[in-house]
C-alpha cells in the first residue's frame, strides 16, 4: 500500500510524537517510520498501514494514502492537533464522535472547533442549571416537610437532617453524587448505575421535556453512564437516509472510512436514485475483504455479548 510521506509526517506531528514514539505505539521499527516518511519510501504492507492507522486512531488506513492537502487529511490533522493553548492535553475524537460533530455542523451550521471552544461555557450552564434545580427541589421538599410537621404532635415530627447530605453535595457542586472509593462489585455501584447520578438525570429530564420533533434526537437513545455524562445517538433519521439502511454504509460513516464532507455534492440530495447511488458510494469506501473482517468482528462481539448475558452457552447452545 502506498503511504504519502508528508501525510504520515503531519499526522504523527499532530499527535506530538517523535518517530520513535510512533514506532513504539504502532509496534513497528523506527527505521520503517523513517523510510515511509522519506521522499521515495512510501510503500508499506497492508498490515503495517493498519498498525499505523490504529496507533494514530484513524478510521481507515486509506487516509495515509491521501495527499496532505486533501480535505480528509486536513480534518484529521486539525482534530489531532486541537489542544488547550498549544501545550495542554490533546483531544482525541473517535470516529463516531467525529460523525456527530459533522451532523451537528450540517444541521445547525456550527463547526467542530467552535463547539469545542464553547464546550466549557455550555457545560457550565447545564451544570449550574442542574444544581439550581436540585436546590429548588430540596427547598420545596423541606417546606412540605415543615408544613406536615405542624400537623403532628411534637414528639412525632420529622427532623430536617435528611436533606443535610444533599445540601452539602450541592454546596460542593458535586454534580454526580459518586458513591465514593468503593470496589467495583460493591452493591452500591449497582444501585448507582440503576438510579443514575443527579446531573445525568437532569439531562435526561431535559431531553424528555424538549420533545424534539425535527429528528435531532430521541431521548430513549440518549445513554447515561457513571463513567461519562451522557452519549446520544444524534440525527438517527438523517443517518438512516444517508446510508439507505445499509449496515455497511453505516459502518463506513461511523468508523471514519468516509466523512460527510467527502460525499460528492451530486449525491447529497434526496430521491430514490440519489439515495441508492449514495449508499453504493459509501459501501465502496471499504473493501470487501475489510468489510468481511468487520462483519466477523461484529458477529464475534454479538456472540460474546450473548454469552455474558447468559443467552447462550460458550458452545453456542441457548442457556437453560
Amino acid at each position: 500500500m502506498r503511504i504519502h510521506p508528508e501525510t504520515l509526517k503531519r499526522l504523527r506531528k499532530a499527535r506530538g510524537w517523535s518517530q520513535q514514539e510512533l514506532a513504539e505505539k504502532a509496534k513497528i521499527e523506527k527505521k520503517t517510520i523513517g523510510r515511509l516518511e522519506s521522499e521515495n519510501g512510501g510503500e508499506a504492507r497492508e498490515s503495517t498501514a493498519r498498525q499505523l492507522a490504529s496507533a494514530l486512531k484513524l478510521g481507515s488506513p486509506r487516509i495515509l494514502a491521501q495527499a496532505p492537502e486533501s480535505e480528509t487529511v486536513r480534518e484529521e490533522v486539525s482534530r489531532l492537533n486541537f489542544d488547550s493553548g498549544g501545550s495542554g492535553p490533546r483531544v482525541h475524537l473517535d470516529s463516531e464522535t467525529a460523525l456527530a460533530y459533522d451532523l451537528v455542523e450540517e444541521h445547525y451550521g456550527v463547526d467542530m472547533h467552535r463547539l469545542i471552544e464553547e464546550a466549557p461555557t455550555l457545560f457550565t450552564l447545564l451544570a449550574e442549571a442542574s444544581l439550581a434545580e436540585r436546590r429548588r427541589r430540596v427547598g420545596e421538599a423541606k417546606a412540605a416537610l415543615e408544613e406536615f410537621n405542624r400537623t403532628l404532635p411534637e414528639h412525632l415530627a420529622e427532623s430536617g437532617w435528611t436533606y443535610q447530605e444533599e445540601e452539602e453535595s450541592i454546596e460542593k457542586r458535586d454534580l454526580f453524587r459518586h458513591p465514593g472509593d468503593i470496589e467495583w462489585d460493591d452493591p452500591r455501584w449497582e444501585e448507582y448505575r440503576e438510579k443514575g447520578n443527579p446531573f445525568a438525570n437532569f439531562l435526561k429530564r431535559l431531553a424528555n421535556n424538549i420533545k424534539a420533533d425535527n429528528g435531532a434526537l430521541d431521548p430513549a437513545d440518549v445513554g447515561f453512564d457513571p463513567d461519562m455524562v451522557c452519549r446520544g445517538f444524534l440525527f438517527p433519521e438523517r443517518r438512516a437516509r444517508l446510508t439507505g439502511g445499509s449496515r455497511r454504509a453505516e459502518w463506513v460513516l461511523s468508523h471514519g472510512y468516509a466523512r460527510l464532507g467527502q460525499i460528492p455534492k451530486r449525491l447529497r440530495g434526496e430521491g430514490e436514485d440519489v439515495d441508492r447511488e449514495r449508499t453504493g458510494w459509501l459501501e465502496a469506501q471499504i473493501s470487501d475483504d475489510e468489510w468481511a473482517e468487520c462483519e466477523e468482528m461484529m458477529a464475534a462481539s454479538e456472540r460474546l455479548g450473548k454469552m455474558l448475558t447468559g443467552e447462550t452457552e460458550p458452545d453456542g447452545e441457548p442457556g437453560g
